[in-house]
Formats: structure tokens, sequence, C-alpha cells
């Protein structure tokens, strides 16, 4: 407040006296306010304009930081950019350890992989050598039982399971549906690939291709699927009565989608164990769009066992389903009956061109109800991280400029040198400091696919210009450590071809088949010009696998 005046003070009255005194009043006190000026209409109104002004900012401000926030929450959890976040953390790891010398090495030398590939022959024929062989006769039956037996006691790989493995094949590359039906499609996979990634292909035309391939009547058809997504694999769900199958079938990569399911190889936990988190997010997506329609088709055909196939991508989503619907925590339902739940239980998985994608123990306890078979040289069958990261040590060891550097060290007579220089490469990539990725195999029990030449001097992983007659596929038990290197050689893509699984599980069937029978299990001869030639192989698929059956019972 201000100094009050006493009344005995006189006060002027002259106006300098009362500016006087109210500078004195100012100069007194810091609290009285000081009372605002009247403002005219304009300036009001200037004033009301600029603070709705200031408030429409503030708006939009916030409206903007609300739409960042949901952009990148829908970011976070956009599947396609979760996988490109995973392959660009495994990349950072891969090479991060890494010199700029050891990266360039390796471009500066393009022939480098190429020289690989006789060391690598040599080296698969001798780690073949190691392994027990399945041995089939025109005058034996189409398993060997001891073989049979070392691999797996029951299950997957018992009495006659070479023509069951072998229409599962054919199944297998019918999902893929118009990808490998029009043309010349096992050749020309590329172009059909980006032809259904364009929308060329409707659904009524895969399914049209589907029924083609593999013999299966349009009405056996229960469920399909083939839109491809990341995390979503295109699928089919089928009868096939002859045989007492309810199968579902996985399509394997035709579109970037699918190859983010590929490289999302983070690992996550599963049953237990660890595996590629792209395939259990695929496998588990899968099993709750099939679940309904397996358990209530199981529920009028009691007979019925489930079957999952698939070839590459799909391989490895159809190997972890039976390990899936085993788990105790699965949801089936309450109006599930005892005799679906043990169908369920009792699936089996026959797969083609599998990657390694699981822990040695999870892929262990899936040995008696999954069946891999690897081909040759087959790339996807031994690609991996951790195999990826070994290959880039060996190129880089193996590079012209890294022997040169190796050359120069030992003219110098420097041996401390060079053998710290060439130690110090494998500590950066597999040394205790470094950061190595998970070590994974295929699942289940495995089965792999030799091919040779029949003429003089036919080695495996050589291109042949004989025809399928003079090729010879041996058949082999390996061990899961067989497929974690990538070995270089000209047909190592040539050889994850599903249409080369089908034609070597022919060969080996018509081994030991009735004459008659063997005649018609011919495929990729016939194909481009006979429309029924998958009919006609399926019939007689179906045919062997029922007369065994019936010999088992």
């Amino acid at each position: 407040m201000g100094v009050p005046l006493t009344p005995s003070e006189d006060l002027p009255h002259s106006p300098s006296s009362w500016r006087w005194l109210r500078s004195r009043r100012r100069r007194t006190s810091c609290l009285a306010p000081i009372a605002p000026e009247p403002e005219s209409d304009e300036e009001s109104s200037d004033h009301q304009i600029a603070n709705n002004l200031d408030e429409q900012a503030l708006q939009q401000r916030s409206q903007s930081r609300h739409k960042q926030r949901d952009k990148s929450k829908r970011r976070s959890s956009c599947p396609d950019s979760e996988a490109t976040g995973m392959l660009r953390a495994l990349l950072s790891v891969c090479f991060g350890k890494r010199t700029p010398s050891d990266i360039l090495s390796v471009l500066a030398d393009p022939g480098v992989f190429f020289r690989l590939s006789s060391s690598h022959l040599g080296r698969y024929e001798d780690q073949l050598d190691a392994f027990k062989r399945h041995e089939t006769s025109p005058n034996s039956s189409m398993v060997d039982d001891s073989a049979a037996r070392w691999a797996n006691d029951a299950g997957v790989a018992s009495d006659g399971f070479l023509p069951r493995t072998a229409l599962a094949s054919l199944f297998a590359r019918a999902a893929y549906g118009c990808v490998l039906h029009h043309g010349d499609a096992d050749k020309d996979f590329t172009s059909n690939a980006v032809a259904a990634y364009r929308g060329r292909f409707s659904a009524e035309s895969n399914q049209g291709a589907f029924l083609e391939m593999s013999g299966v009547q349009e009405a056996d058809i229960l469920l399909s699927s083939w839109d491809e997504k990341t995390f979503e694999p295109a699928f089919v769900v089928f009868w096939v009565h002859e045989v007492k199958w309810l199968v579902v079938a996985v399509r394997g990569s035709t579109g970037w989608q699918a190859l983010l399911t590929d490289v999302a190889a983070d690992v996550c936990e599963l049953s237990g164990g660890l595996a590629h988190s792209g395939m259990v997010r695929s496998a588990k997506w899968l099993l709750a769009r099939v679940l309904p329609t397996v358990t209530s088709a199981l529920s009028s055909a009691p007979n019925y066992g489930l079957v999952c196939t698939g070839h590459s991508l799909g391989a490895n989503v159809a190997a972890l389903m039976p390990l899936l619907l085993r788990d105790d925590r699965l949801d089936v339902g309450n109006d599930c009956l005892t005799s679906q739940r043990v169908a369920l239980r009792q699936s089996v998985a026959y797969c083609f061109g599998t990657s390694p994608f699981m822990c040695s123990d999870l892929a262990a306890r899936c040995k008696p109800f999954v069946l891999c078979v690897a081909r040759d040289f087959d790339i996807v069958t031994r690609l991996s991280a951790f195999s990826v990261d070994r290959l880039l040590l060996e190129l880089t060891e193996q590079s012209t400029p890294a022997k040169v550097g190796k050359w120069l060290i030992r003219k110098m007579r420097s041996s401390d040198s060079f053998t710290g220089s060439k130690a110090a490469v494998r500590d950066r990539t597999f040394g205790e400091d470094a950061t190595t990725f998970e070590l994974l195999v295929p699942p289940g029990t495995l089965l792999h696919l030799a091919t040779t030449s029949s003429a003089p001097g036919g080695t495996s992983g050589q291109e042949s210009t004989l025809p399928c007659e003079n090729v010879v596929s041996r058949l082999y038990w390996p061990l899961p450590g067989f497929y974690q290197q990538i070995l270089a050689n000209q047909n190592m893509v040539n050889d994850h071809s599903a249409i080369n699984y089908v034609e070597d599980m022919l060969k080996i069937v018509r081994v030991g088949a009735p004459p008659l029978a063997a005649q018609g299990l011919h495929l990729a001869s016939r194909a481009a010009h006979d429309p029924e030639a998958g009919t006609h192989v399926c019939e007689i698929l179906q045919a062997l696998v029922a007369a065994h059956s019936i010999r088992k019972c």
C-alpha cells in the first residue's frame, strides 16, 4: 500500500504538485497496481485476433506431435519395419567386427568365391562318406529298415517313407501355384514371381494351377490363402482321401514380403528352445488361421492324419506346425474331442529345402515327426547368420590381397606378424570378445540327396548335360552340423529348385516301384506339354503309399 498522508499536511493544488504526488506514490509502493489505460476498439480486436492465432498454432503443434507419435507407433508395430530392423541389426553385427581392409580384400577379388568351389567339393564328398547311406534296390522294399531305425526309431521315417516323402514333395511344389505353372515355370521362377507381385495372378488362377500340378480335386480343398505378407505365408488345406491325409501345404518365398520374413533372423524362445523369429511368427499366424478348419475336418474323419509340407520358407513353417500342435499350452477349444487332440499331436511334416533355424536341442525333439530333405549344395539348407559370418571369414582369408599380404610377410621373415595378423581376423569374428550368432540347425530327421552322373568320372555338384536317367541319386542320413557351412558351388542356387527335389524323389521311388508304376513316375519331362502329368504322378504315388499301409496293417 502507499504511504498515507496526514490531515495536517498541506496538499498543493497546482498540476505540478499533483505530478509530484503521483511519483511519490510510485516510489513508495511496489505493490500498488497501475491501472491499465483503456484500449481502443481497434487495439482490443487486434489483441483478440493475436490470441486466437496463438491458440490455433498451439493446437496445430499438438496435433502434429500426436500424428508423429501415432506414426512412430504404427511404424514400430509394422511387420515390414520389424523385419528390416532385425536385418539392419544383423548386418551391423556382421560387418561391424570387420575392418575396411577385410571388406575391400573380398571386393577386390570377385573370383575368390569360385576358387573355393574345388576345395568345398572335396570337403563335401569327404563329409558324405562319413554318414550312413540309405540303400535301395529293385528287389527290396522302398526303405532300408536298418537305416530307417538308425535315423529314427518310429514316426516320420518308418517303413514306406519314400513314397510318402515323394508325394509330399509334389504338394510342396504345387503350393507355389501360378509361380511354378506358367511357361517354363521352373526355369522362369523370377519372372513369374515378379508377375505375382504385380498382381497378375488371381486367387482363382493360383488355385487352378495348384489343382493341375497336385492332382487334387477342387471339392477336396477346405481352405486356401494366396496372399503373401510379412509373417503371413500363402497356404492351402486339402484332403487326400486315397492315403487318408489332411494336408497343410505352405508356399515358399515368392515376393519381397516373404523375403522380409526370411531375413527377420533374430531368435526367440519356443518350447524351451530358440528358433528363427520370423519363422516362429509365421507358424503361429498360420496355426491360428487353419486350426478351426483342421479340428472341424478331423472330427468328421477320425482315421485321417494331419500332414504338413512345404519348400524353402514353407518348409520351415511346416516343420514348426507339429511342434506347436504338441504344445500342452495350445488352446484347441472345449469342443475338441479326444480323437481330434490325438490326431493333432500325431501330425507329421515333410520339408524340402529347410534352412537351419532352430537350436540343436529343439531340433532333436522334432526327430520323430519332422523329416527334412536337403539336396546337394542347396544354399538355403545351409543359410544362417552363423554360416554367412563363417563364409565371409573364409573369403577374407582366401582373397588375393590377403594372400599377397601373407606372402610379403613371409618374405620379410616376420612369422610372428603373419601369425598375429591371421589370428586377429579370426579373433574379430569368433574370438572370446566377438559378438557371435546363435548356432542353429535344421529340425528333425535329416535326409540328404546327393546326385552323381553315372558316366565315368561323374561327381556330385557338377552340371550334367546327360538325360535324367543317367543321374543317380544317393541318400544319406547326415548329422545337423553338416549344414552349418555354406559350400561354394555353381549349382548352389539351382539345387534349391522345387522341381529338382520332386524329380530326385521320383528317381529313388522308381528304383523300388513295380515296373508299370515306375514308367509313370516322370514329371519334369512331361509337365510342359501334358497338363495331366501331375495328376498321373499323384495317383501312382498315392497307390504306392496305400499299398505300403495295407502291408503294414
